[in-house]
């Protein structure tokens, strides 16, 4: 098979872009299972809703879901923190602009139990992390 001399000046530009740009699969492998922390807290109300029943059943690593409660007519940046069904609380108003507008772009969050001290007042009972997967 012979080649033209325009061929082969054509194809040089090629070969320098793909020595530049790493295999595809090989530069999203790196990112497809990273986690990025967002923010550590206890959560907020907790006493006040379903958690002090069901501290039996909680304990450190368990993962928790959130849910967005722009209706909240104190608060509508406010996301609930819940166990299977049952609210637990609500992420610090400190910390849930962020979240909840991470949320509403169905942005793949993670939330789970990181410390459980059953002893402790119930504001301080139960410490999560959110993060953010990638």
């Amino acid at each position: 098979m012979t080649l033209s001399r325009r061929t082969v000046l054509k194809s040089i530009p090629a070969f320098f872009v793909a020595a530049l740009v790493p295999d595809q699969k090989k530069l999203f492998a790196k990112f497809e299972k990273r986690e990025l922390l967002l923010n550590k807290f206890f959560i907020a109300g907790f006493q006040y809703y379903d958690g002090p029943s069901l501290i039996n059943r909680l304990h450190a690593g368990i993962e928790l879901a959130l849910k967005r409660d722009p209706a909240n007519e104190y608060d509508p940046y406010a996301v609930e923190i819940l166990f299977n069904q049952f609210k637990l609380g609500f992420v610090p108003r400190t910390d849930n602009k962020h979240i909840s507008r991470l949320i509403a772009q169905n942005a793949n969050l993670s939330c789970r139990v990181i410390q459980f001290a059953p002893e402790e007042t119930t504001w301080r009972m139960v410490r999560v992390e959110v993060g953010l997967m990638g």
